[in-house]
């Protein structure tokens, strides 16, 4: 799955339990589980900010503490790409690898929220 919109709405919705709402000005708003609090849709981007997504990455580490965040080895030894690691069975198991930060803590929050995505 690739940074973009479609990403951010499924970690919005899956990981951060938000709820999209469209209030009375026409625009849609997330609203934040929990709290009487609303922000723009389009502003919530943790798929290509890494404001956006250490927030998540923080949430994610109270839950998986074994998890670190790292570069692993593509199959030709040399291309490295953005990983999370799961080391809580004395190995390091991939749990999810992308191109950017951002994108691997959306993906490896998503899986662990049990949202199965193809590649990750």
């Amino acid at each position: 799955m690739k940074a973009g919109s479609e990403l951010d709405g499924l970690v919005a919705e899956t990981v951060m339990k938000w709820k999209r709402e469209k209030l009375h000005d026409g625009y849609w708003y997330w609203l934040h589980s929990g709290k009487d609090f609303w922000s723009p849709i389009e502003r919530f981007r943790p798929s290509t900010s890494i404001d956006d997504a250490w927030p998540i990455w923080l949430k994610e580490l109270e839950k998986n503490p074994w998890w670190r965040l790292g570069l692993s080895h593509g199959a030709d030894g040399y291309q490295s790409h953005p990983s999370v690691f799961d080391g809580s069975e004395y190995q390091d198991t991939i749990v999810a690898s992308a191109e950017t930060f951002e994108v691997v803590i959306c993906l490896a929050a998503l899986k662990s929220a049990g949202v199965e995505i193809p590649d990750a």
